[in-house]
Formats: structure tokens, sequence, C-alpha cells
């Protein structure tokens, strides 16, 4: 599974905007794959922050119409790499991932994911 959330926080006026999208394969094949009826949240506050506190990893859930529905969670481990600067500030966790069709028996394996923001004074 790949996914991506993008947190748009460019107006402080308002309530930040999450983008998501992710597919699923399983033996090779896309299983699923879409832009819509994904949520990608934290699994602690204060959510996706490059300059923040580290996150202990992410729950997503995807509404897969006729399909069904996915539920999976990326637990971190640890985190491997900091940005410097070069990236926006990223930071890298590797950890555990696992889930899959509500109701049916979970997968899981290694999990990997980074998240990027802007350099503090941006």
């Amino acid at each position: 599974m790949v996914w991506f959330a993008q947190l748009d926080a460019s107006n402080p006026s308002t309530t930040p905007t999450i983008t998501s999208s992710i597919y699923i394969a399983r033996q090779g094949e896309i299983v699923y794959a879409s832009c819509t009826g994904v949520n990608v949240h934290p699994v602690t506050y204060p959510g996706p922050s490059a300059t923040g506190p580290n996150i202990n990893g992410y729950k997503i859930s995807v509404n897969a119409g006729q399909l069904g529905r996915f539920e999976f969670v990326a637990s971190a481990a640890r985190m491997v790499g900091e940005g410097d600067g070069s990236f926006g500030g990223g930071k890298r966790w590797i950890g555990e991932f696992e889930g899959g069709f509500v109701g049916a028996k979970s997968d899981g394996g290694v999990a990997l994911w980074e998240t990027m923001g802007p350099d503090e004074g941006s």
C-alpha cells in the first residue's frame, strides 16, 4: 500500500485541509486506487508537522465503495532520519504496518514513511 496525505495550512484563518490518495496492491496487482474516500490521521496529536513533535504512526481508513472498507495502522518503531533542510525539514520513520479489509483477516509487514514541511521561519 502506498498513501499520500498533504496538510494544507497555508491560510491561517481557516481549518487546514487534508488531501489524501492511496493505492493498494496484493501479489503485484492493484486492488484499489483512489484520491477520494481516503482518511489519513496521525495516531497522536498534534498531527503531521515536520517541525513538530514526533508522530507515533498513522491510521488509514478507505471507503472503497462496492469493494467495502479498508483500515490500516502504521506504527512507528523509530525515527531513522531527520532532514537537514535540504528537503524541507522532513523526518523518516520505520515501523510495522497492519490492516486490510474490515471484517477480514489482517495482513502486515514493514512500514516506512516520511513527513515533509516548510523549514522553520518559512
